[in-house]
């Protein structure tokens, strides 16, 4: 969270909800909302991060939905997703009717849909792919249906009808391909139907690629397989190793050693991973952001092991 107004606090990310939630100090009067011209606030999402790349958001000030106008969602960063919510002072004086006597903001921010409906830009920031897959969770050997829209940026976002090749990848392996021209409707989108090969779980990749015949004109969308949360489980006293990580008490080498024992040695239980074949040679820092929240029990021990997955799958802990 990046906050151009003031210090915020309370940051909690909940993953069965994608839900976050913070607070920041505001004195809620009429003479200090006429000198507030606006109220901006930012959300870094990494782009291996699906749970959080959805279409769109809703935000909620001291439990006053806010209206869509103050969402920008900025693609256009290779690595990571910028949201801007920009509160304007008409919004500010509709919260502040219901709520005259509180003196902070306390933000909600979730997707705005009830079931998951992901969005990335191509390379070339020319269409923007929207996705979503029945059933919600996709599980090996069982049927998968991928539900897809292909929008032209400069045409508003409108669905246009254009070559594409499409395929889902785990570790560098196809799971399924298809291309085609994508359907033009509104109401009509791509469908992709398959049949989940068995043994597949955790991370797997949407792969969008020569839109229009061109190269550049590519995306990928993160999603999970079989999503299990009963088989985590890691002992509270790790907390202190990944707070001193963060903290860069201790360094790279020493908290992915002492991690991979743990994990070796049945200490952190988490859903079996496997390596891919490309590798990383540096922690993402959203992963040492990830571990600080986590040992201050702002996000759960869910969110804070898809990060030690995407270690795994990287090459970077290696089990």
């Amino acid at each position: 969270i990046i906050s151009y107004y003031d210090e915020i606090s309370n940051f909690k990310y909940d993953s069965n909800s994608r839900e976050i939630s913070f607070s920041m100090p505001f004195e809620w009067s009429i003479s200090n909302i006429n000198q507030t011209s606006e109220v901006h606030q930012e959300i870094v999402v990494p782009k291996n991060f699906g749970d959080l790349l959805v279409s769109g958001y809703d935000m909620y000030i001291n439990h006053v939905k806010i209206s869509q106008d103050v969402v920008n969602i900025d693609d256009f960063f290779s690595e990571e997703r910028v949201v801007h919510f920009i509160i304007y002072q008409r919004e500010l004086l509709n919260v502040f009717q219901y709520n005259q006597n509180q003196d902070e903001m306390n933000f909600i921010i979730k997707p705005d849909r009830d079931y998951t409906h992901l969005s990335s830009v191509t390379e070339n920031g020319q269409f923007r792919v929207l996705v979503s897959w029945e059933p919600e969770n996709l599980k090996s050997n069982s049927n998968a249906k991928i539900i897809f829209d292909i929008t032209d940026i400069f045409l508003k976002n409108r669905p246009v009808a254009t070559e594409y090749e499409f395929s889902m990848t785990q570790n560098n392996k196809i799971i399924y391909e298809q291309s085609g021209i994508s359907s033009d409707s509104k109401e009509e989108h791509n469908i992709a139907e398959f049949m989940m090969p068995e043994g597949i779980s955790g991370i797997a990749y949407l792969n969008f690629k020569n839109l229009d015949n061109n190269n550049l004109a590519k995306s990928t969308i993160p999603i999970i397989i079989d999503r299990i949360t009963n088989e985590i489980s890691i002992p509270d006293w790790i907390r202190n190793n990944a707070l001193w990580w963060s903290e860069e008490q201790i360094d790279d080498n020493t908290f992915i050693q002492g991690i991979e024992y743990l994990i070796k040695n049945n200490i952190i239980v988490i859903p079996q991973t496997q390596q891919e074949s490309s590798t990383l040679q540096e922690i993402p820092p959203w992963i040492r952001n990830n571990a600080a929240w986590w040992a201050a029990g702002q996000i759960d021990d869910t969110t804070f092991v898809q990060g030690l997955e995407y270690l795994i799958q990287k090459g970077i802990i290696r089990v």
